[in-house]
């Protein structure tokens, strides 16, 4: 991590500013991201430990030659930390509706020459037709644009599909992650015909942004353990997964479902 001054707040804006940030090359474990104009490119730049606890659950639960399905995938560092650990012998699929953040996820994978990477610019919901992606002010919190009901004046019109209908000749699914600012229930609905062939579920579960699209935590859980996933876990890298009842209070959680007992 960078030790702290004035300058490592400057420097991230003056290259994002100048578009000199796709030049400067972040540095991962497995793999590598440009610095391109973004929150969680800047995130990364200011503090190497950020996204590692979310990385650390990819690590535990894929192995050579899986199927990981990333829908949210942002700029692409967990696809990419995927990618690092399926090899060639697995494959990557990506899902970003933000058409500006799209492109760097597509810069990104070619970075890292990711030819079993595959990525897609739209979003995921229960139905198929068009959405608008709310974007907070300001323009760089891509990290928090969200999927609304219909078109919207403010918002970026998107194309919606369904997972069912996109990932159906998949045989098997060893990992579905899932980051979508609320949305994360109409995903799930919108992918009961695959997720019998799900492995793991690996999703955000905020509160707020739950209530935002009026949906509780607990419908969430109820939809999964519907479709047989039994076992919710936290996952912490110095005690590996820990069950999730006890902390359902939280605001803000990253929950794993499971078919096993991890």
């Amino acid at each position: 991590m960078l030790k702290f001054n004035k300058w490592n707040l400057v420097w991230p804006e003056i290259l994002m500013r100048s578009g000199l940030g796709r030049w400067l090359i972040l540095r991962r474990q497995g793999y590598k991201l440009r610095f391109y104009n973004s929150a969680l490119s800047r995130a990364i730049y200011l503090n190497q430990s950020v996204g590692v606890d979310d990385e650390s659950v990819l690590e535990a639960l894929l192995k050579s030659g899986d199927v990981y399905v990333d829908v949210g995938a942002n700029i692409g560092s967990l696809g990419l930390k995927a990618w690092s650990i399926v090899g060639s012998a697995g494959s990557v699929i990506c899902f970003e509706p933000h058409p500006r953040i799209y492109g760097y996820l597509r810069g990104n994978v070619e970075l890292n020459t990711a030819s079993n990477v595959t990525c897609h610019n739209f979003a995921l919901s229960d139905h198929d037709g068009v959405a608008s992606l709310d974007v907070p002010a300001g323009g760089r919190s891509d990290d928090m644009s969200n999927v609304g009901a219909s078109r919207s004046d403010t918002g970026l019109s998107i194309r919606v599909s369904r997972l069912d209908d996109v990932l159906q000749d998949l045989s098997s699914i060893a990992l579905l992650k899932i980051d979508t600012e609320g949305h994360e229930l109409f995903v799930l609905r919108g992918a009961e015909g695959i997720l019998s062939r799900v492995q793991h579920v690996f999703f955000e579960s905020d509160l707020v942004s739950l209530a935002r699209t009026g949906v509780r935590r607990d419908d969430v859980l109820t939809l999964l353990r519907d479709q047989g996933f039994l076992h919710f876990y936290l996952h912490y890298q110095d005690r590996g997964f820990v069950p999730v009842a006890p902390f359902l209070h939280i605001p803000f959680l990253n929950i794993v479902a499971s078919r096993e007992i991890l």
